[in-house]
């Protein structure tokens, strides 16, 4: 069980306790960079994945490409999560690193 900003978090969930599916994008990140909770990331892999493969197939017209894209962007997130400040919302920060890493090809 993690505390974070004063909410309970269950990895399995009860009734009683915020499930990873029920937090914010901006919780899952806080998580994963605090913690190094892959469910944390898991989760926003989930959620992401199928988007950032398709702007990234619009793009760059390529499936081979937008798969590399894809995975470019999940290791930068990886890498860079810690320097998101929130001054926009966690997923216009994926597009736009989505968008830069399509655009090479």
């Amino acid at each position: 069980m993690f505390e974070l900003g004063g909410l309970s978090i269950n990895r399995h969930g009860t009734e009683n306790n915020l499930t990873y599916i029920d937090m914010s994008d901006e919780k899952l990140a806080v998580l994963y960079v605090k913690n190094k909770d892959e469910l944390a990331f898991n989760e926003l892999v989930s959620r992401f994945g199928d988007k950032i493969y398709r702007l990234s197939l619009r793009i760059t017209k390529s499936p081979q490409l937008a798969e590399e894209v894809l995975k470019l962007v999940f290791i930068k997130l990886i890498e860079k999560l810690g320097d998101f400040r929130g001054s926009s919302e966690l997923a216009t920060w994926i597009y736009t690193i989505t968008k830069m890493r399509a655009s090479i090809y």
